[in-house]
């Protein structure tokens, strides 16, 4: 499908299209940034086999800059949860005793980041 195409399909001018596709690869960009930091913690937090309170505001401020980035691409917020599930399974598998503790904690953390109309674009 050309530019020509699409324009016709969309209604949209040719600079148009060329932004959003760029607003698209900048936001998917920032997405695998935000896992990858995210994946990085949890791997760490795994090493130590601990969640102590510096931990736990690490893995805190990840999580929610996680969710912010999903949100703002536009991620409705069950599929958000569960690609944030998905970042953090290595972390909550390698702590069986805490884990359920764990993850209930993330998702607050979620919850709370997702619907915070302060942090919205």
């Amino acid at each position: 499908m050309s530019a020509d195409d699409v324009s016709q399909i969309t209604g949209l001018g040719h600079e148009d299209i060329w932004a959003r596709t760029a607003d698209g690869v900048a936001h998917a960009k920032q997405l695998a940034e935000s896992n990858e930091r995210l994946r990085e913690i949890a791997r760490r937090l795994v090493e130590r086999r601990t969640l102590s309170a510096d931990n736990a505001n690490l893995l805190n401020e990840q999580v929610r800059q996680f969710t912010r980035t999903l949100r703002n691409s536009g991620a409705p917020p069950e599929r958000a949860l569960a690609l944030l599930k998905i970042a953090v399974h290595p972390l909550v598998a390698a702590v069986p005793d805490e884990s359920e503790q764990v993850l209930k904690q993330v998702v607050h953390w979620f919850v709370e980041s997702y619907y915070d109309a302060d942090n919205r674009i």
